[in-house]
Formats: C-alpha cells, sequence, structure tokens
C-alpha cells in the first residue's frame, strides 16, 4: 500500500506512517495540513479563521469574493488522500479559456473549458485546475453527479439550514 502526500507530492510506502497518516518526507501529519488556514481569504473580514477543513464555507466565500456570474459552487464526493475513501467536498467551478498552439499553423487557439478553485487543497498546484483534471485526481464521484449552487442558492440554502453544507447527501436522488 502506498500514498501520495498532497504537501510534497512524494510516495511512502512505510505502513506505520500510513497507519498515522504521517509524510516521512516533508514530516507532516494530515491533520496538521488540514489545519492549516486559507490565506488566499484572509483580506475579507468574515472569511479570516477559515482552515481547509472548511471546504464548504471556503467555496462560498471564493464565489463571493473571487466569482463571477457563471460561477458555481459545488458539492460531491471525492476520495480522501489519504484514506482513499469517499468524503463529502465543496469547490468552486468557473468558466475560463485554455490557450494552446496548432503546431501545423502556429496560432494560438483558444478554447473555453471549465476550470475548478479549491483554496482547500492542500498542495498550491493544484488549487486551479481544468475541471476534468480535477475530477481525476480527485477521484470526484460521477454516480451521484455533484451539486451545483449559484451563490444566491448558497446563501438561501445557508441561512434555512444554519450550516454552509453540505445541505443535501450527495447519495440522495
Amino acid at each position: 500500500m502506498t500514498y501520495h502526500c498532497p504537501k510534497c507530492r512524494m510516495d511512502n510506502t512505510d505502513p506505520e506512517d500510513i497507519r498515522r497518516k504521517h509524510c516521512a518526507f516533508c514530516d507532516v501529519f494530515a491533520e496538521d495540513l488540514r489545519g492549516e488556514l486559507v490565506t488566499e481569504l484572509q483580506e475579507f473580514q468574515f472569511s479570516r479563521g477559515l482552515t481547509r477543513r472548511d471546504c464548504f464555507s471556503v467555496a462560498i466565500w471564493t464565489v463571493k469574493y473571487h466569482g463571477n456570474e457563471e460561477s458555481r459552487v459545488v458539492h460531491g464526493r471525492v476520495r480522501d488522500s489519504w484514506t482513499g475513501a469517499l468524503v463529502q467536498h465543496a469547490w468552486v467551478e468557473t468558466p475560463g479559456k485554455g490557450t494552446y498552439v496548432n503546431e501545423e499553423t502556429g496560432a494560438e487557439v483558444q478554447l473555453p473549458l471549465t476550470l475548478v478553485v479549491d483554496y482547500c487543497q492542500i498542495d498550491e498546484r493544484a488549487r486551479f485546475m481544468p475541471r476534468d483534471y480535477y475530477y481525476e485526481q480527485c477521484g470526484v464521484e460521477a454516480t451521484p453527479p455533484p451539486k451545483r449552487y449559484t451563490f444566491e442558492q448558497c446563501m438561501l440554502l445557508a441561512a434555512i439550514h444554519r450550516n454552509d453544507g453540505p445541505w443535501e447527501d450527495p447519495g440522495e436522488s
């Protein structure tokens, strides 16, 4: 059995480290990483104190301050990078553009794509990526499909349920 450390991206096979959820390479425990403050939103007073564990709140704040009308808060199930277990998680999806160079013509071509913004990812390089790649890397479960909410829907559901999510079990139909 191995796991891939989300902080230093090294593979570890030591059974004791796996059991303790500890990376021997960067000498960090998973719980310590999840307790890190989300510094990307610190400039906004009400978001201070949010940690990487607070994915539902972080996603709402991300849409409020960094999103646009087409951005969506998404609730779904992903694979925990340490245990492999399915866990409920929230992230943001927003429209973007990808650019590539056509090898035949040398022209730059822009294509629309959906980007994921997930400030709860421990690895900074994984906080912005194309949706398809994020779904593959994070093991997003396709069944049931993730639920998408506008910012206004989030505010209404948060008021009704008195929390930032999840508001319904993604396993429900």
